[in-house]
C-alpha cells in the first residue's frame, strides 16, 4: 500500500496526469487516500460520476441511435463470428441488433468507463500507440486494464457517454463512430458496418450517438 502511495505521488506531481490515472488509483489505493492526496496537493478531483450517464451492471445492447437503413432494427456493437465461434481477435463492427442479448452482442457499462463483452471476459479497446489514438482508429477487443508495451490499454478503455448520445474516449475528443456505408454479411437480411474513432466535433451525429438499451 504504501509503495501503491509512493506511486500516486509520482503520477500526480505530473503536469500531464490524466483522469483515467487518478480513477484507476482511486480503485486501487482506496478514494479517500487519493482524494486526501489530490486536495494536499490543490489539484483538481475528478468528477466519475460522469464517466457514464448510463453506467450500470447489466447487460445490455450498445446501439446507434439513428436506425439508418436499419428501421426496424438499428445498429449495435457486435463481435464478428457466431456463438461458439466468436472472432475475438478481429476488429469490433456494427451490426444490425439482434432480437435478443446474445453472447456476441451483449455488453456491461460500468461505473469506471468500461465497455465489457462478458461472453468473452473483454473489453472495448480503442487501437493506438502507447496510450493515445488517432482517428479512424479501429475498436479491438483486449483483456480490461491490460497494460502491454507500446499499447497502454487501459487508457484507451474509458469511454464517456455524453448527454447527445455521443460515446467518447475518457478525456479525448474521439467518438465512437460506424462508417458511412453498410453491406451485407453471410445472410442477405442482415447488414454491417465499420467501426473506429472519429473526431467529435466534425463527425456526423446520425454516425456517432448511441444508447444503452435493453432490447
Amino acid at each position: 500500500m504504501l509503495n501503491l502511495i509512493y506511486y500516486s505521488l509520482t503520477l500526480l506531481k505530473k503536469s500531464s496526469i490524466r483522469t483515467s490515472h487518478l480513477l484507476f488509483l482511486m480503485q486501487k489505493a482506496g478514494f479517500l487516500i487519493v482524494v486526501s492526496i489530490l486536495i494536499l496537493l490543490g489539484l483538481e478531483i475528478p468528477n466519475i460520476n460522469n464517466t457514464s450517464l448510463a453506467s450500470n451492471s447489466l447487460p445490455v445492447h450498445l446501439r446507434l441511435l439513428d436506425r439508418l437503413d436499419r428501421p426496424e432494427d438499428g445498429y449495435c456493437v457486435d463481435i464478428l463470428g457466431t456463438p461458439g465461434n466468436l472472432r475475438t481477435d478481429v476488429p469490433l463492427f456494427a451490426h444490425n441488433c439482434k432480437l435478443s442479448l446474445t453472447v456476441d452482442s451483449a455488453v456491461v457499462f460500468t461505473n469506471d468507463g468500461l465497455i465489457k463483452f462478458p461472453a468473452v471476459k473483454r473489453c472495448l479497446t480503442v487501437a493506438g500507440v502507447n496510450s493515445s489514438a488517432l482517428p479512424g482508429a479501429s475498436i479491438l477487443l483486449r483483456k480490461c486494464n491490460e497494460i502491454l508495451p507500446f499499447f497502454e490499454t487501459a487508457e484507451l478503455q474509458r469511454f464517456t457517454h455524453h448527454k447527445d448520445g455521443s460515446l467518447s474516449i475518457l478525456g479525448s475528443r474521439l467518438c465512437l463512430t460506424v462508417g458511412r456505408h453498410s453491406a451485407a454479411t453471410y445472410s442477405p437480411y442482415h447488414r454491417w458496418r465499420t467501426l473506429f474513432v472519429d473526431n467529435c466535433r466534425t463527425v456526423e451525429p446520425a454516425l456517432s450517438q448511441w444508447e444503452f438499451v435493453v432490447p
